[in-house]
């Protein structure tokens, strides 16, 4: 029992994201024709639910993704350095109170059935953590819903972004959003807002 405890209080300590008691939602993965190059370029976080790794990006958080070919052996053969593969890279920067804070990392598809699920590693300053991206809602062009949870014991911790190409959104748009997640059974009053005013 004090084991059990323990792994608990472990893990609501440690965990990133919203927590509560109970199991995750279970929502059906969306089949999106997406793949993680169509994030390449930049775009703006509109709303979260906060997680302790990212809590020093407040306001003006923006990502940029961009491709960039993995390094290989300067003793390769000459097809082995043709064939080389491209990673992609993320920048992700913001502010806390006037400081500013950027995370550097790669993302990639762990799973070729699921096109819509994304892994990322960030890594900044102070400490470096990991995240799944379950991609709900995306236009390559304009928008994007994002949505994890992992379920621990009897508790589950979630994570969710709403992200735009530019730096606002509608709040019709927003609202769409969260009530589409809502409908599932996530506590959309964890989101939080984005100042994206006054930036750099």
């Amino acid at each position: 029992m004090e084991k059990l405890i323990f792994i608990t209080l472990t893990f609501l300590t440690l965990s990133s994201g919203r927590i509560h008691f109970g199991k995750c939602p279970k929502i059906d993965l969306p089949p999106l024709d997406m793949n993680k190059w169509d994030l390449e370029g930049r775009w703006y976080e509109i709303e979260k639910i906060p997680n302790k790794p990212e809590d020093t990006l407040e306001r003006c958080v923006f990502m940029d993704f961009h491709s960039e070919k993995e390094k290989y052996d300067q003793k390769a053969n000459v097809e082995s350095v043709i064939s080389a593969k491209y990673q992609l890279k993320i920048r992700k920067s913001g502010f806390n109170w006037r400081y500013n804070h950027t995370f550097h990392g790669e993302i990639w598809q762990p799973y070729i059935q699921e096109p819509s699920v994304l892994a990322l590693f960030l890594t900044g300053y102070y400490n470096s953590f990991d995240f799944q991206y379950n991609f709900y809602l995306f236009d390559k062009e304009k928008f994007a819903l994002i949505y994890t949870c992992a379920s621990k014991l009897r508790f589950g911790r979630e994570l969710a972004w709403i992200w735009s190409r530019e730096r606002t959104m509608s709040s019709d748009t927003i609202g769409a959003f969260k009530k589409m997640l809502a409908s599932y059974g996530v506590d959309i009053n964890s989101f939080e807002t984005i100042d994206q005013t006054n930036c750099p």
